[in-house]
């Protein structure tokens, strides 16, 4: 029998419809955090779908389609920017009420989550990157030299400088 779940959608400040699925399986009572699962390029929502039932007792898992995957929009080409994919997410989180996030990615969605991290730390409580790399800008690096410089300046400094 094929999963089923209610995928609802909203429209971008650009006018392109995305897609997104809540899964929440917490006490009504509770106020359960949020956690943002961003997928990889060629991907959808539903790649996190077997992680649904063991995330969602504890937190309320928002699951995106990226523009263009998934049932969300095709953009055009001017509409397919880092910048626009983690806008995408923001936008995402303020049509929901959630003022602060658990954010999660994957691959091509690290990267996006990296951006959201970026741009607006305000709003990310924690970040979990998954097969991903912290866009190291030069080649063969003193890796323990950048976990140093991570623990004497913050994800935030390290990632703006890489």
């Amino acid at each position: 029998m094929e999963p089923r779940w209610q995928t609802e959608s909203f429209t971008a400040s650009d006018g392109l419809r995305l897609a997104y699925v809540v899964d929440d399986f917490t006490d009504p009572w509770t106020k359960a955090p949020a956690l943002l699962l961003v997928h990889a390029a060629m991907g959808s929502s539903r790649r996190f779908y077997a992680w649904v039932p063991h995330l969602a007792r504890e937190f309320r898992v928002v699951r995106m389609d990226l523009r263009g995957h998934g049932e969300s929009g095709i953009p055009g080409a001017q509409q397919l920017t880092l910048e626009r994919l983690a806008l995408d997410a923001v936008e995402l989180l303020d049509r929901l009420g959630v003022e602060r996030v658990h954010l999660a990615g994957s691959s091509a969605g690290a990267v996006i989550a990296q951006q959201v991290a970026i741009a607006h730390p305000a709003r990310v409580a924690t970040l979990a990157l998954f097969a991903s790399t912290p866009g190291l800008k030069h080649g063969k690096q003193d890796y323990g030299g950048w976990v140093r410089r991570i623990a004497a300046q913050g994800v935030a400094a390290f990632l703006r400088e890489t």
